[in-house]
């Protein structure tokens, strides 16, 4: 999961609220731009807005076109929301902001109510940190949460920590890598 955290320029909680699928300007492939209302942000700052999801899956007259890799988005995506770890892409012929969903299939989680205590849950289908989890296996919303924000804060002191070395000693350790290359 740190891998996803990490590539990812967004996470966010959100709804699909509108979609159509088009060709771009090659005419090779079709993609689905799904629109998504953004209900919480983990990471960025993109609560409140609507961000459009790019991903080459789509039907288009009487062709259709699937990527088995990619996540699929259907009408449980409006039972109770979706999370979404997503990479900013460039959009040649669109003024806003187009997406990527990150790791494929494992970058989507479904979020459901907990039958028994009415509480958010995380329910998905992939490999994440080498153990399947699939639909049946249930992790509450808040502890999911909370481990992002953990990892996110992690890599955070992480990069403050590689500044703070290389500032104090990165021509110290450059000098030394050079006397080791020399003596190789």
């Amino acid at each position: 999961m740190e891998d996803l955290i990490q590539q990812a320029d967004s996470i966010v909680l959100g709804e699909v609220v509108d979609g159509e699928s088009r060709y771009p300007e090659d005419g090779k492939t079709i993609y689905t731009y799904l629109t998504f209302k953004v209900a919480e942000d983990l990471k960025g700052d993109t609560a409140g807005e609507n961000v459009v999801v790019k991903y080459p899956v789509g039907e288009i007259d009487l062709l259709g076109q699937v990527v088995c890799t990619t996540p699929l988005f259907d009408v449980r995506d409006l039972e109770g929301g979706v999370l979404l770890f997503l990479r900013k892409v460039p959009e040649k012929n669109k003024e806003s902001q187009c997406w990527i969903v990150v790791g494929s299939f494992q970058g989507k989680f479904y979020v459901r109510k907990d039958k028994v205590t009415g509480k958010r849950i995380i329910v998905s289908k992939g490999k994440i940190d080498r153990k399947r989890w699939d639909v049946s296996e249930e992790i509450p919303f808040a502890v999911f949460k909370e481990e992002i924000k953990r990892i996110i804060e992690k890599r955070r002191i992480q990069g403050k920590l590689k500044e703070w070395w290389e500032g104090k000693y990165g021509e110290q350790t450059k000098k030394w890598d050079e006397r080791q290359e020399e003596q190789e």
